[in-house]
């Protein structure tokens, strides 16, 4: 091949390359990290025993299109509120549970996207808060409170400088030490 001819072949080449990241530059689909793909496939798992009309295409959509939007918004990457999501289908009970991991599994009778996203949503702003910046804002707010809670009588009798103690809670208990929730009246000892 002539010098002419070479040339010609890595401008043509250039071209080519130019015009492919200008076109996954113009939809939004640059790959920060190449090599590593940055649409998940991980992330959503759908559990449907009563073959409920599910559109799966559509809700991974959703779930990778509210973590752009939710780390957009808080100035995150998408990395930093992505979580797996499994999506339990004909539940009529509809709720959602946030595991341990961080993991949240929806329950919906039906297919619902606004229910969908909102779970999502709720879990992908949670990942922004991790359990230790819960814990110190718990304190935070519980220390807040007992200084602009009103005074009881039996408080005002009492030195300023002895505080009453607090009622013992169990070590089955929400408090600011305690991160398992509260006995409830009817529930079942553990």
């Amino acid at each position: 091949m002539t010098p002419r001819g070479q040339a010609e072949v890595w401008r043509l080449l250039a071209v080519v390359l130019l015009t492919s990241l200008a076109a996954q530059a113009g939809q939004g689909q640059t790959d920060p990290q190449p090599g590593k793909s940055s649409a998940r496939t991980d992330l959503l798992t759908i559990v449907n025993p009563k073959r409920r009309d599910i559109p799966a295409d559509r809700a991974k959509v959703l779930l990778l299109t509210t973590f752009r939007v939710v780390a957009e918004e808080f100035h995150r990457k998408a990395d930093d509120v992505q979580f797996p999501l499994t999506l339990v289908a004909g539940e009529p009970n509809e709720h959602y549970s946030i595991d341990q991991g961080g993991g949240i599994t929806v329950y919906l009778d039906r297919w619902n996207e606004t229910k969908f996203v909102e779970s999502v949503i709720t879990g992908a702003v949670q990942r922004l808060t991790p359990p230790h910046l819960r814990k110190q804002m718990l304190m935070e707010i519980i220390r807040r409170s007992d200084r602009n809670a009103p005074v009881s009588a039996n408080e005002l009798r009492t030195p300023a400088n002895v505080l009453p103690p607090r009622p013992a809670l169990g070590s089955d208990c929400v408090s600011a030490v305690n991160d398992t929730p509260c006995p409830w009246p009817n529930r079942p000892p553990y």
